[in-house]
């Protein structure tokens, strides 16, 4: 349980920008709470 812990301690949040360099050809979504970002999701679109 504590090396789950440290695990998330350890991790960070990609900003939209970071995301949109990751994934170029993908649309992004925001999960929402409140009108803030909580998170972004990429999303392939077929081609």
């Amino acid at each position: 349980m504590i090396s789950a812990y440290r695990f998330a301690d350890s991790s960070q949040m990609l900003s939209k920008a970071q995301m949109r360099a990751l994934f170029p050809d993908s649309r992004l979504h925001a999960e929402r709470f409140m009108l803030l970002a909580k998170s972004y999701t990429a999303v392939r679109l077929a081609k």
